[in-house]
């Protein structure tokens, strides 16, 4: 008997290469979820970092004003720091994660740090959540990614 029988096949680390990956894109229901969970993931954040920022003040014996600008600067810091920092690393946010889905170009290349930032950034742009009641949101549209199962 031989020993190589019983080994496991060797796999070729180019297959994922050499065929062509199949993304199935996902429906307005899961984008919706992922915004969904997304959007309580980063409140929950700013939350936290606003509660810290009054504490700390209030700790020092400061008055704590109500600097609406200091906020909304830090709510967006968050919002775009929360996006690229979990796609850059992962293509997959809190959101993604739990609906099993992931970002991806459509190009097949691998994300870049300059995708996932742009992608971040045109999340601020007003009513840029609803152009995804369209055909693609314009952070997919405009970075050339989209979200999908493989």
């Amino acid at each position: 008997m031989d020993v190589n029988e019983y080994a496991a096949p060797k796999k070729d680390l180019l297959d994922d290469l050499q065929h062509e990956v199949i993304i199935e894109p996902v429906g307005k229901g899961i984008r919706f979820a992922n915004l969904l969970i997304d959007t309580i993931c980063v409140y929950v954040i700013f939350f936290a970092v606003a509660f810290a920022l009054v504490f700390v003040k209030m700790s020092k014996g400061e008055p704590v004003d109500d600097s609406q600008v200091l906020y909304l600067f830090i709510s967006y810091v968050i919002l775009i720091g929360y996006f690229t920092v979990f796609e850059g690393l992962t293509g997959r946010t809190i959101g993604k994660i739990i609906t099993g889905t992931r970002v991806y170009r459509l190009d097949g290349q691998p994300l870049t740090w300059k995708d996932t930032f742009l992608r971040a950034v045109i999340r601020l742009i007003p009513f840029e959540v609803f152009s995804g009641l369209g055909f693609a949101p314009w952070h997919d549209e405009w970075t050339k990614t989209t979200v999908g199962k493989r």
